[in-house]
């Protein structure tokens, strides 16, 4: 289908001297014609066939120059002199259905590559190692897929790299590498960080080639601090940098030491009996903790609590009073702090220290730093209680403990309970149901009539619905329409014979006190006034 557009002729009338602005207006007032055209030829929608004049044309052949419906078609073209022409055919469409369709195509195009736009700026793709996939990641919403957006269809969110393209980005961040690692080179040993005794601080001194840096800034240089640069430079260490360093560490110590005797000041260390460890106690916050707090680290918190000292505590005690001869000694018996403050003349001769003064002289080291915060041997009171609050921890946890396995075998036994229950009420309907489809009476009576097959319920001689029947004794056998027997146990109440009318098919029982029962009560009147009571009740 082609389109052609003609503008309207020009006026034979216009005038030669007509400006260009009349030129213009008359350009703007142009009517474009829009036609449906074929092989060059021009028709209309609905064109008849040119042979038959009566169907519609569905095709055209060029050659022809002629428009066919499909009867004329074949026939036209049967000869052997038009059989090989190529024939097209007309499109299905009028103009106005034609645009409309262009037009939802256009846009519905549209559209789609604008939602493609956006999902590419919603979405990211990221590649998860541990499934060797991509997933997609909405930036907006913070949900991930492993399906990419619909609209996408075939396209991809971002294209991959070819192999040449990845190629040369490897390339490239290479050479950036070694760019950065030669600026970094450079920048160090052009670059000096030095100390200036008069202002006590820093300044960069720059020793390179370049005329256009200065020779010494207080700021340092920009590429300090970035990707792979170091933060900063190593200062030149002359004395007023070495001395500066150490006053620098020797303050940050007692900065260390200053703050740990101020947490200890806070705190209070509580021996706990039950577990048997040291707890702390805030004295601010009024919170106990079972941790030691972080700021003392590694350190003890009495560190002349000989009993907590380490085997290399003990050597450094050793050294400091002046016996590091006896280091070695130590080690090799491996005595800590609780051993060293056992130990007794016996045990330091087969050590082999001999030496009493050496010996009097731990002793007496041990006795001025050493303070006992608990007593070696307890007194039965305070033994007594700490056995009393272990049974009561004990007695707690197990009561705890019953208490969880009381409640699940309650639940169990409720939820099995409730069970029964429905599985009782759904038995009970049943035989309710088939009982009143038996339409059977415990005993047979004259004056009530017998249920006819297909009938709802027993309904006496003046057309009043009998009350619902009535089972009399447990577990015992009654006279039914299946003769002498009782009804089972089971969910489907299985009908059970008596064993006396298995054995005798005559058996009447008339001694079976069920039957005896029965009978008492219909010489009593008892049918008679439960009907009457009934139809007393009805009215």
């Amino acid at each position: 289908m082609l389109a052609s557009g003609k503008s309207a002729p020009a006026s034979e009338n216009a005038s030669p001297a007509t400006t260009k602005k009349g030129r213009k207006r008359r350009d703007k007032k142009q009517v474009i014609e829009i036609s449906l055209w074929i092989n060059g030829v021009k028709y209309e929608y609905g064109l008849l066939c040119t042979f038959c004049a009566k169907l519609p044309a569905v095709f055209h052949c060029p050659l022809c120059t002629d428009f066919y419906c499909p009867g004329c078609d074949h026939t036209a073209h049967l000869t052997k002199k038009r059989k090989d022409h190529v024939r097209s055919k007309l499109s299905k469409f009028d103009l106005n259905r034609a645009a409309a369709v262009v037009t939802r195509t256009v846009r519905r195009f549209g559209l789609l590559r604008f939602l493609q736009r956006r999902a590419r700026q919603v979405f990211r793709r990221h590649f998860d190692k541990t499934t060797l996939n991509y997933y997609y990641l909405n930036t907006r919403y913070m949900t991930v897929s492993w399906r990419k957006p619909f609209c996408l269809r075939k396209q991809e969110l971002f294209p991959f790299m070819t192999p040449d393209y990845a190629a040369s980005k490897c390339q490239n961040l290479y050479y950036l590498w070694r760019a950065r690692e030669k600026a970094r080179q450079q920048l160090v040993l052009q670059y000096a960080k030095i100390f200036d005794r008069q202002t006590q601080r820093f300044y960069y001194g720059y020793n390179g080639a370049s005329a256009l840096l200065p020779r010494s800034s207080w700021r340092k240089p920009r590429l300090l601090g970035k990707r792979s640069f170091p933060k900063d430079l190593l200062p030149v260490y002359t004395k007023d940098v070495a001395a500066l360093v150490i006053q620098r560490k020797w303050r940050t110590i007692l900065m260390l030491q200053f703050l740990r005797a101020l947490c200890r000041a806070c705190h209070d260390e509580v021996w706990d009996p039950v577990i048997g460890r040291f707890n702390y106690f805030n004295r601010d916050h009024e919170i106990l903790h079972q941790e030691k707090p972080k700021l003392l680290r590694n350190e003890h918190w009495d560190p002349n609590r000989v009993s907590d000292w380490s085997m290399d505590e003990v050597a450094l005690f050793l050294r400091r009073i002046g016996l590091k001869q006896y280091k070695d000694t130590f080690k090799s018996y491996q005595v800590d702090g609780n051993a060293l403050v056992l130990l007794d003349d016996e045990d330091y001769e087969n050590m082999g220290v001999t030496n009493r003064i050496a010996i009097k002289k731990i002793r007496v080291e041990i006795d001025r730093v050493y303070r006992p915060v608990r007593p070696v041997v307890m007194s039965e009171e305070h033994d007594a209680r700490r056995e009393k609050i272990r049974r009561h921890k004990m007695f707690m946890a197990a009561a705890l403990k019953i208490q969880r396995q009381f409640r699940r075998y309650r639940a169990q036994k409720e939820a099995q309970m409730l069970r029964e229950i429905n599985r009782l009420k759904r038995a009970e309907q049943r035989l309710n149901k088939r009982i009143e489809a038996t339409n059977m009476w415990w005993t047979e009576n004259d004056k009530m009539q017998v249920k006819k097959p297909g009938e709802a319920a027993l309904i006496s001689s003046t057309g009043v619905k009998l009350p619902p029947l009535k089972t009399f004794g447990r577990r015992r056998d009654y006279l039914s329409f299946k003769g002498w027997g009782r009804r089972g146990n089971d969910l489907k109440g299985t009908w059970l014979p008596s064993l006396a009318a298995v054995l005798d098919k005559n058996f009447m029982g008339d001694t079976h006190p069920t039957l005896i029962f029965s009978e008492k009560l219909r010489v009593k009147g008892y049918d008679e006034k439960r009907l009457k009571k009934f139809l007393d009740d009805e009215m």
